[in-house]
């Protein structure tokens, strides 16, 4: 049994992430929207076409495959201002032409992980509405 140490993604983020084409091996899922994370083996739940089982990607996963086959950086970062340490940030780098997008400060490096892969995922689906 493997339970994860990482940030596992929202019931609606990890379906968007699968909507947008997420088929990597993961640890856990969502069964019937519940997380499970017990008896799950390294698989990719998505690509099983049950429709009650999504996939329950890490952030990271999610950070790693955008980076990796949607050309989207997900970066972390802290704001640092005259030795006074702030609050977290994360900016979205669309490579293909350069787009930016900032999120707001958090107080965290995994609330700001989780800011900018959601503001990636928007920038994806604007472009699958306008297709």
């Amino acid at each position: 049994m493997m339970k994860s140490i990482l940030p596992i993604a929202s019931l609606d983020l990890a379906t968007k992430v699968r909507d947008l084409g997420f088929r990597e091996p993961v640890f856990a899922k969502y069964r019937d929207g519940v997380l499970d994370e017990g008896d799950s083996a390294f698989e990719d739940y998505n690509g099983l076409k049950e429709s009650d089982v999504v996939s329950a990607p890490s952030l990271q996963e999610i950070q790693v495959w955008l980076g990796r086959r949607k050309r989207i950086d997900v970066l972390v970062y802290r704001d640092v201002f005259f030795d006074q340490v702030g609050g977290y940030f994360a900016v979205v780098i669309r490579r293909k032409d350069g787009l930016i997008r900032e999120s707001k400060r958090v107080v965290s490096s995994n609330l700001a992980l989780e800011a900018g892969i959601k503001a990636a995922v928007r920038l994806l689906c604007k472009k699958r509405r306008r297709k």
